[in-house]
């Protein structure tokens, strides 16, 4: 462990991810915020002159462990959010699966895998606590990277197109019952009429 991995790890592991929830949800998560400032606050202590060099390299470790969490913990939280987002969509009406720009059968696959994989980095996770975190990021990272693949391939334009033309036919729908339930009420008055006498 080195300095430069922290900030390589830094910049390549937590801020994409970071980023990538903050773009989900728009919200700058307080939790995290109180790791960064963790992870920093080691960091700084490594840089102490006053320290010696192995509470310095032990301030290191602890700096990268809090960033091993940050990350665990945003790719969860990516991973869970992506998860509400899919799920939502997919269950908003008879076209929203029609909205996505993947063939039905892709979709189902692209979607079963996320579920499934999903399930599988939670259970790596909890039956290694605290042993490889970093493998249970990976598995995370991959469920991440389904979801924001199949989030991408929603069109909202085509939703949109979808919608209207399902407002279209629930409109030509009533307008011919209403013709059909004019026409037959005057069918019905007609031969009251004319057959009463």
């Amino acid at each position: 462990m080195d300095v430069e991995k922290f900030f390589v790890d830094y910049r390549q592991e937590v801020l994409p991810i970071y980023a990538d929830y903050v773009a989900l949800t728009k919200v700058i998560p307080q939790q995290v915020l109180v790791e960064i400032s963790n992870a920093f606050s080691h960091l700084s202590q490594y840089y102490n002159g006053k320290n010696s060099s192995e509470d310095k390299y032990g301030n290191l470790v602890k700096a990268h462990g809090h960033l091993v969490r940050i990350s665990l913990d945003l790719h969860k939280m990516v991973w869970d959010e992506e998860g509400k987002l899919l799920k939502n969509w997919l269950g908003a009406g008879l076209f929203s699966a029609l909205s996505f720009n993947l063939d039905s059968a892709e979709l189902n696959k692209k979607y079963s895998d996320f579920l499934r994989l999903g399930a599988e980095a939670r259970r790596h996770e909890l039956e290694n606590v605290g042993i490889a975190p970093e493998e249970s990021i990976e598995r995370y990272d991959k469920v991440c990277a389904i979801g924001a693949e199949l989030i991408e391939n929603i069109d909202k334009a085509k939703l949109h197109r979808l919608a209207l033309v399902a407002r279209f036919l629930t409109a030509k729908e009533f307008l011919s019952g209403l013709v059909l339930g004019v026409l037959s009420s005057l069918l019905a008055q007609w031969l009251w009429i004319h057959l009463a006498k």
